[in-house]
């Protein structure tokens, strides 16, 4: 992999332009500097978390139906195996793993996440319940902007376990990888 450099995306531009601190991402099995990652300071936060809330009440997302969310997330899943050979190489380069646990477990388990909750974005609902007090109802909604951040292990398999459910559920996410191993997330 050659050395390459990025940093916060937000409206859909990624940003080398911030104030924030800059980490050498290190391959573990060869020591060398394989990125570099611009991090955010404060006002890059607030724009990121702006962007996503606009993207949150902007109407195309609004509008897009549970199963719809859940088709584009099966749409995730099959491009990322698509794409498997570019991620385990990215992998390899930010972790050091085994090629067999990524290819053969790592891959295949952030797919299966990835279409479970595509399974379950048109399941969520709500309740109905007849007490002494009267008829209550519950209704599940989304919260809005919600974050995700990541530990260094596992990183396609936890990006999925945080971005999957945010999605199916309606929300918008905001994810921050770990600085020890970003590149298949930055990439996911």
């Amino acid at each position: 992999m050659s050395e390459s450099q990025f940093g916060p995306v937000w409206d859909g531009r990624m940003s080398l332009d911030t104030g924030g601190k800059i980490t050498q991402v290190i391959n573990p099995a060869t020591g060398e500097q394989i990125a570099e990652s611009h991090g955010c300071n404060e006002d890059d936060v607030a724009r990121i978390v702006e962007s996503s809330a606009r993207a949150f009440q902007s109407p195309p997302w609004q509008e897009l139906s549970p199963a719809d969310r859940g088709r584009r997330l099966l749409a995730v899943a099959d491009r990322l195996e698509e794409e498997a050979a570019q991620f385990i190489e990215l992998e390899l380069c930010d972790t050091g793993k085994p090629i067999g646990q990524i290819r053969d477990g790592e891959i295949p388990l952030t797919a299966a996440i990835l279409r479970y909750y595509a399974g379950a974005a048109d399941k969520i609902e709500g309740s109905v319940r007849n007490t002494p007090g009267g008829l209550h109802l519950t209704l599940f909604e989304p919260y809005g902007v919600v974050a995700g951040i990541l530990p260094w292990n596992y990183p396609l398999v936890n990006a999925a376990l945080k971005v999957a459910p945010a999605l199916a559920a309606g929300n918008a996410i905001i994810l921050k990888p770990s600085v020890e191993t970003p590149l298949a997330t930055v990439r996911f």
